[in-house]
């Protein structure tokens, strides 16, 4: 959970470098890859999966200081 404006910066960086990682993969043709289909299925779906953790956390911080 982000606690505070230090956190939440943190997490928006982490959130922005997966977006990057994860828009790299799918950019990645998969012809070419020396990676199994199924192996590297499972690392994007990691890597999406790691980035919505973040992006909830980044929306329930923005939510609580809305409330003020």
């Amino acid at each position: 959970m982000t606690q505070n404006e230090q956190q939440y910066r943190i997490t928006k960086a982490q959130a922005a470098k997966f977006e990057q990682t994860l828009a790299e993969m799918i950019g990645r043709p998969y012809i070419n890859s020396t990676i199994h289909p199924l192996l590297r299925h499972a690392e994007e779906e990691g890597v999406r999966n790691q980035l919505l953790v973040l992006r909830e956390q980044i929306a329930e911080y923005e939510a609580r200081q809305s409330r003020g």
